[in-house]
């Protein structure tokens, strides 16, 4: 798939887990066409581009996907990020034909078990200077 700098996507993440720092490295390090912004869901720009749903009651467990101005999260945010990265990390999307309930149930009891298994971190990841612009607000 081709994306033009319109279908850009924002990556909201727990800036605070382990696993989904490691993730967004992961992501920094492959985007090489670079159609993925990110934003931190503790901060103030996450808080007034989420609703209250997401921000609130989500408590931090989902990673938040930001694709034409619909939001995805759990199980359908990281598959329809690992879509857009391009071959091979796109053949994730097949889980797709799982139904939501049974994926989004195995997001959440490894959420639900991501700090005590990877740990939790004092501070956000820090981007050097060539990454900052790729933050949609401020780290």
């Amino acid at each position: 798939m081709n994306y033009s700098d319109k279908d850009k996507a924002i990556i909201y993440f727990d800036s605070e887990c382990v696993l989904c720092g490691n993730f967004l490295k992961l992501i920094l390090r492959i985007d090489r066409k670079k159609v993925f912004s990110f934003a931190s869901l503790q901060n103030d720009y996450s808080k007034d581009q989420l609703s209250e749903e997401i921000i609130n009651n989500a408590d931090f467990k989902t990673v938040a996907y930001e694709e034409k101005d619909k939001v995805y999260t759990y199980s359908s945010a990281v598959l329809r990020i690992f879509r857009r990265l391009g071959f091979p990390w796109n053949i994730f999307y097949l889980f797709i034909v799982i139904p939501k309930g049974l994926r989004d149930k195995i997001y959440l009891w490894i959420s639900n078990h991501r700090y005590s298994w990877f740990g939790k971190s004092d501070q956000c990841i820090i981007p050097d200077e060539t990454l900052q612009k790729r933050f949609v607000h401020p780290i």
